[in-house]
């Protein structure tokens, strides 16, 4: 127990509880502001008077803290009871999400399934290109083939040119050479 000795309207008074010291203090200090307060506003009033006055105003403010702190509990049990049982609009958007989200999860899924069917057919692409394979060396092979012999055809057309204008350059010096022998015997029988 907590012993204190509190002055309320200019008399002490000894004050005992299990409250803290602090706590006495602070109410008798509201009790004497309270009464100083009646006091001033009519002096004509006696001591028992003052108290008797402060005593009515610090009741009517307790109870209406009581009335508000009944009226806060009454609030706060109906809040409780709201959170514990969830209200129909709230189950109603749940059921709303719910089914956006299975509907979500189909549509994921069709899209899955269209990408499996898509893998599988690129797969299967894959394999019949990897079957082509030898075929394209083959290809590609031929195409070599193909340069190397446009390749010789090239140097063979140049050298059958070369040759036709060499034979074409020995048939003009034969053909010279023919007139200069024709000549030459024309000229001898000339002599003769």
């Amino acid at each position: 127990m907590n012993k204190v000795t509190v002055k309320i309207h200019g008399s002490e008074y000894p004050m005992v509880s299990e409250k803290s010291k602090d706590y006495m203090i602070k109410i008798a200090h509201y009790v004497d502001e309270e009464m100083s307060r009646i006091a001033e506003a009519n002096s004509m009033l006696s001591t028992s008077q003052v108290a008797i006055l402060s005593a009515l105003t610090i009741t009517d403010l307790l109870f209406e803290c009581s009335e508000e702190n009944d009226k806060l509990t009454k609030e706060n049990k109906e809040l409780v009871k709201k959170a514990e049982k969830p209200n129909q609009e709230v189950q109603l958007e749940m059921k709303k999400i719910k089914l956006e989200l299975n509907n979500k999860v189909e549509e994921l899924g069709k899209k899955q399934d269209e990408i499996d069917s898509l893998n599988e057919e690129l797969k299967n692409k894959v394999n019949v290109l990897e079957g082509m394979n030898p075929l394209k060396e083959e290809i590609e092979e031929l195409k070599k083939n193909l340069d190397e012999a446009n390749e010789k055809t090239e140097i063979a057309e140049k050298l059958a040119s070369d040759f036709q204008n060499k034979l074409y350059d020995l048939q003009l010096k034969n053909i010279e050479l023919e007139q200069e022998l024709n000549y030459i015997k024309a000229s001898g029988k000339l002599l003769k």
